[in-house]
């Protein structure tokens, strides 16, 4: 399924880091074409809102599933979420 499941920061933060890999990784010689791939990687991740690893978790960061806490980690109100189920 290809549904949004990350943040809009998450999103920004991995085309932001995807793009910087990717050039990093063009301008090298050695590992550079790994690097530039998981710059893109993270482009895609970013450009999409989809993350397969978060998935895999059953993990949505996205605003509107409403699984956001006024204050604190995201991740720790997902796993709060799944002890009380």
């Amino acid at each position: 399924m290809n549904t949004r499941n990350m943040h809009d920061v998450e999103r920004w933060l991995s085309i932001a880091g995807g793009a910087a890999l990717t050039a990093y990784g063009l301008g090298r010689q050695r590992l550079g074409w790994t690097l530039a791939m998981c710059g893109v990687w993270l482009l895609r991740r970013g450009a999409t809102g989809h993350c397969h690893t978060y998935d895999l978790l059953g993990i949505s960061m996205a605003e509107e599933s409403g699984m956001l806490p006024p204050h604190g980690d995201p991740l720790s109100h997902q796993l709060r979420g799944l002890r009380q189920s």
